[in-house]
């Protein structure tokens, strides 16, 4: 009798645990959030002849709106939870969230299929190490890199950048 009073009891528990969960998930939606990934990686993966945006900050924002002014079909790659709730929320953008210096990444973005790279992430290390990936993957593809210090130049065109840009350089000439 014992045993099996335990064994109710623990099977009421686990039932409503299990309840709650699933009652939580499409509260929250998890159902809505999980279509909404679906629906972006269908649409990313017929793009052609696409821009790849790294980095969603504030020289990435920059960049976008003015590819959407131009009607110019674009991805963005970003790691950042805060930055990804803000996309969601802006009509005709699509993204990838994740690290863009990782490969795989990077294909899920159809970058043999995009014609340009905008690498904008704050680190330079990172600017290079994106670059280089891409390099190997589009010998043809055209990049460009925002840089943070002067010292980078050279790295970033010897990993095959094609234009390198420094915002507060710009900024000052300006």
């Amino acid at each position: 009798r014992l045993f099996t009073s335990l064994l109710i009891l623990t099977n009421l528990l686990v039932f409503t645990y299990a309840i709650t969960n699933v009652t939580s998930f499409l509260y929250e939606g998890g159902v809505k959030n999980y279509l909404i990934k679906i629906r972006m990686n269908t649409k990313i993966s017929n793009l052609e002849n696409h821009v790849v945006v790294c980095g969603f900050g504030r020289i990435g924002r920059q960049v976008c709106k003015e590819l959407l002014i131009e009607k110019q079909s674009f991805v963005i790659i970003e790691k950042n939870p805060e930055a990804i709730k803000g996309l969601s929320n802006l009509d005709g953008y699509l993204y990838i969230e994740g690290e863009a210096i990782d490969d795989d990444i990077l294909a899920l973005a159809q970058l043999p299929k995009a014609k340009t790279l905008i690498t904008t992430l704050p680190s330079d290390s990172d600017n290079v190490y994106v670059t280089l990936s891409a390099r190997e993957v589009c010998p043809n593809l055209t990049i460009m890199s925002r840089m943070s210090n002067d010292t980078s130049e050279s790295k970033l065109i010897r990993a095959g950048c094609d234009y390198v840009m420094m915002p507060e350089r710009l900024g000052g000439t300006h």
